[in-house]
């Protein structure tokens, strides 16, 4: 890791998230008080990989990660600062194998094909991202604004945010 900046753990698996800041990524581990050995990556392609978007900006990529929070479902969220948006993760579905990602492939990336359509489902949460906070506007939760982390307006401050 390069400059770890915040970690947050799952109230649903147990799993535990660490922003790998200056790798541009976010590494999971699904048992942390037995191994110490990632077992998925968000924002690179695989787990050596460490290019700020990597293929163009997109859901799938990151840009200096400055705080990940998990809400009460297990979904994941993401203050991504350079590209001066927050990210949400739907969490893993169980198919009862840890292969590394949400669709089946062998290479560990994120590649999460699910959605939710626009529905928060009551999962809000925030993460503490250094100069400011990313939220989610979820549940009953009000906004969180990212101002100061992401740079935003006020105006544009609820409309920024990236869906994964």
């Amino acid at each position: 890791m390069n400059t770890p900046v915040s970690v947050a753990v799952d109230p649903v698996s147990g799993n535990l998230y660490v922003a790998d800041s200056i790798n541009d990524r976010i590494l999971e581990f699904t048992d942390p008080a037995n191994d110490s050995t990632a077992d998925r990556v968000f924002g690179q392609a695989d787990f050596s990989g460490n290019t700020n978007n990597p293929g163009g900006v997109s859901a799938s990529t990151l840009f200096d990660v400055g705080g990940v929070a998990c809400g009460p479902n297990g979904a994941l969220y993401a203050g991504d600062r350079f590209n001066e948006r927050a990210l949400r993760y739907n969490p893993a579905p169980d198919n009862g194998n840890n292969n590394g990602n949400n669709n089946g492939n062998e290479n560990g990336n994120n590649n999460n094909n699910g959605n939710d359509n626009g529905n928060d489902n009551g999962d809000g949460g925030a993460a503490d991202c250094g100069a400011g906070l990313c939220g989610t506007m979820g549940g009953s939760m009000a906004p969180v604004t990212a101002l100061g982390l992401l740079g935003l307006r006020r105006r544009n401050a609820r409309r920024r945010w990236a869906r994964q």
